[in-house]
């Protein structure tokens, strides 16, 4: 506890290692730690609220998730993955690997509040897309036009607590929770965006499960072949992590919160994963999409204008978006069609 001479405020600061916790379980941990602080203030018994699935009955469900005939079944898809070509981006010099994080700079774009409520609010149903979806088939058509690529492979993190096994509920479980699966694109050969955007939310969704069992086939199956098939797809060179909407998960008066934007640090020798990292969030009603890449790889003009040819993109649907709606007309769902 810090004592502020400047008023009345005390600054309490609190680590815990990333091993421990998410981003998500802060939000959870911060809660219940002013609902406490509140309650005996008023000289009441602390009263939280229920439990849900422990991080010990997470483990051993995903363990039995891993080894069970229906990830079994998914696997098979994971292994016909691993047969085709390997999808790289273009690359400014020559030399080899991701590089080091001494060398990492960013790239940030943003989008307009009034940009950022059509697509958080209006967009989705126009194109019958989740704001993930849409962000992806921005993503995939940039780097098309950069690499001229047919096929693009992206790495897609998650939060990790997808609902994908019965009777698990993660609501209020702190923990390291994330999920990771590459996603193999054709890219459609479609000149309109809106078609571009069916064309890239059917191959999302025909993902089985919507990819949550790479991961635990990759380290927790229990069969060597079914391992190998998994882990013998090659790494993608970009990294994708839509986080959402950042914000305080209460409706009270915050009491406990950040008292400055945190930024992450990582030792400057520690090698990059990825030559490029994409990280999008909601922040103070604007999307922010941040690009992180190497200065040893990539020149920052490359990079600008990659982003800015994904937020060409992402506007365009957005002025689409505002124009059909004024009309009281939406876009035909393809999905729908190419069931018929």
């Amino acid at each position: 506890m810090f004592e502020n001479s400047s008023d009345d405020n005390s600054l309490l600061f609190i680590i815990i290692h990333h091993l421990a916790v998410d981003g998500i379980s802060w939000y959870i941990l911060l809660d219940d730690l002013q609902t406490v602080y509140q309650q005996l203030r008023e000289d009441k018994s602390p009263d939280l609220l229920p439990e849900s699935t422990s991080l010990r009955q997470f483990s051993q469900q995903l363990f039995d998730y891993a080894n069970s005939l229906q990830a079994e079944k998914e696997s098979l898809y994971w292994k016909s993955l691993g047969s085709l070509t390997e999808m790289r981006i273009p690359r400014d010099t020559d030399q080899k690997g991701n590089g080091l994080e001494s060398s990492t700079d960013k790239v940030v774009i943003k989008l307009e509040e009034d940009e950022t409520h059509t697509l958080l609010h209006r967009m989705p149903g126009n194109e019958h897309a989740t704001v993930e979806e849409i962000l992806l088939s921005c993503l995939v058509k940039a780097l098309h036009n950069w690499s001229g690529n047919s096929f693009i492979r992206i790495d897609k993190e998650g939060h990790g607590r997808e609902d994908a096994i019965e009777g698990i509920n993660l609501l209020r479980t702190t923990g390291w929770f994330t999920s990771l699966f590459p996603i193999n694109f054709i890219v459609p050969a479609e000149k309109d965006i809106h078609r571009f955007v069916q064309a890239i939310k059917q191959q999302v969704r025909s993902i089985p499960n919507r990819g949550f069992s790479f991961a635990p086939l990759s380290y927790l199956s229990t069969n060597p072949q079914i391992i190998q098939d998994v882990n013998n797809i090659p790494q993608s060179d970009i990294l994708f992590n839509h986080l959402g909407e950042l914000r305080q998960l209460t409706d009270q008066p915050i009491l406990f919160n950040a008292n400055s934007p945190l930024k992450l640090h990582k030792a400057s020798d520690e090698k990059r994963s990825y030559l490029l990292e994409l990280a999008s969030f909601i922040l103070n009603g604007q999307l922010e999409v941040h690009w992180s890449y190497s200065r040893d790889f990539h020149k920052v003009n490359t990079i600008n204008s990659l982003a800015e040819d994904f937020l060409e993109n992402l506007i365009k649907l957005v002025d689409a978006t505002k124009g059909t709606l004024a009309n009281n007309n939406t876009y035909p769902d393809e999905s729908d069609r190419a069931d018929e």
